[in-house]
């Protein structure tokens, strides 16, 4: 008989961003190992675990005190990942983005958590958006966004904007002098370029408004 065509499916949970991976046809228990394994945040090939993990998880608890809301009426949270159980969350997101962003990396945080930041968009109790940030100073205090995503199903209704320039505001309370992006792709380059942009028109309404005073 003829083989069947190989499928794979990878599932995210949005409340914890907990992995399903499931995989049928020829060639399946290999495609799971090569697609599944090298996630950092693990993952499950079982429904009802997958179901019972997520059923358990209190995720959004874990990312930290509101610092704003969105125009839709989405929670921005902030936490720095100081927390293992924090860690393990942004590793589960982290599945996601290798698989959702251009050229994405796993990040890793060692034992420089508090210099780690999580920025995450949540919506009642759904993961919209997610970014980590690095905090250093060299010479003077900067922020590098390292990984951004905005949830497929979520993009193009301005939560990017919005979290990014959630992300400029924490930076300028830090202190930093600078926000800048590692290796970013041409979607986000463009997001960057627009909220740039806004700001700039912003700062010179005010600058007018103020009687040219900068």
């Amino acid at each position: 008989p003829r083989a069947a065509r190989l499928r794979v499916e990878l599932l995210f949970d949005r409340g914890s961003m907990h992995t399903l991976c499931r995989a049928r046809g020829a060639g399946a228990a290999d495609a799971i190992r090569t697609v599944a394994e090298p996630l950092p945040g693990g993952y499950t090939t079982d429904l009802a675990e997958w179901a019972r993990r997520a059923a358990e998880s209190d995720a959004e608890a874990l990312c930290g005190a509101a610092t704003g809301t969105l125009r839709d009426g989405s929670c921005v949270r902030r936490v720095d990942l100081t927390r293992a159980e924090t860690v393990a969350f942004v590793m589960r997101l982290t599945n996601a983005m290798l698989w959702l962003i251009d050229g994405c990396t796993a990040i890793e945080i060692g034992p420089d958590g508090a210099r780690w930041h999580l920025f995450s968009v949540w919506r009642d109790g759904a993961l919209v958006a997610g970014a980590t940030c690095f905090s250093f100073v060299v010479p003077v205090r900067r922020m590098r966004v390292c990984q951004f995503l905005v949830i497929p199903g979520e993009q193009r209704r301005g939560v990017g904007a919005q979290l990014l320039a959630a992300i400029y505001e924490a930076a300028r309370s830090d202190g930093a002098m600078e926000v800048n992006v590692e290796d970013p792709c041409a979607g986000f380059r463009a997001l960057r370029d627009a909220v740039d942009a806004t700001r700039a028109r912003a700062l010179r309404a005010a600058i007018d408004a103020s009687g040219g005073a900068a």
